[in-house]
């Protein structure tokens, strides 16, 4: 059985200014979040199959949390565009308060596109990517590196959730905590999504013990 990791990045820095927006895709890590990242990955080491596989949002936060995961797995990862954040114009979203207001525009309607990407341009990409992640016959384990707004779709899309849905989804687990969920395609029957464990504070231990 293969399965499939979601991983949030580790902590970024706080933007330096809420009176003008920064590049959000060249915020780095803390060096907390280095740690955070560190840890991760000998959690991973010990539940992960040897021949696992990386992928990862272009994102600088992302770049650096797969380079010291991959590091600590004795392997390489990839970029995959799909993984990025959703985004706002920047022509139009300049400051943060227009940038809180255009994420509450997208959670009232999701197809909105006025500012920014779409909160259903953003589900299209992930069910994109796990399609060909479904579709993928090489064995190993599948890491993906990315955000919390990308991780919503990936279970949203697993346990068929509509969109409008997710904010009830969002509201019904700690996301703080791990989840271990696996993907499974039985014969002839579309993916279902397993949840394993939910909750999970000792990364190593309980999940070995879920699994």
């Amino acid at each position: 059985m293969r399965r499939l990791f979601s991983l949030r990045h580790a902590e970024p820095r706080p933007p330096r200014s809420d009176d003008k927006l920064e590049d959000d895709a060249s915020i780095g890590l803390t060096e907390r979040g280095i740690a955070q990242a560190r840890f991760v990955a000998d959690g991973l080491s010990t539940v992960t199959s040897p021949n696992s596989s990386i992928l990862a949002s272009p994102s600088r936060r992302c770049v650096e949390t797969a380079k010291i995961i991959a590091d600590g797995l004795g392997t390489t990862f990839s970029l995959d565009r799909r993984l990025l954040d959703r985004a706002p114009n920047r022509a139009l979203v300049q400051n943060r308060v227009e940038y809180n207001n255009w994420q509450l525009s997208g959670l009232l309607n999701p197809y909105d596109c006025l500012l920014g990407e779409s909160i259903a341009s953003h589900r299209a990409r992930i069910n994109s990517l796990l399609s060909d992640l479904l579709s993928d016959e090489k064995d190993g384990d599948r890491i993906l590196i990315t955000h919390g707004s990308s991780i919503e779709h990936i279970f949203g899309t697993m346990m068929g959730c509509p969109i409008h849905s997710m904010l009830f989804a969002h509201a019904a687990c700690d996301h703080a905590s791990g989840h271990v969920w696996s993907l499974e395609r039985p014969r002839d029957m579309p993916p279902s999504a397993l949840l394993r464990a939910a909750n999970v504070h000792d990364f190593s231990a309980t999940l070995t013990r879920s699994i």
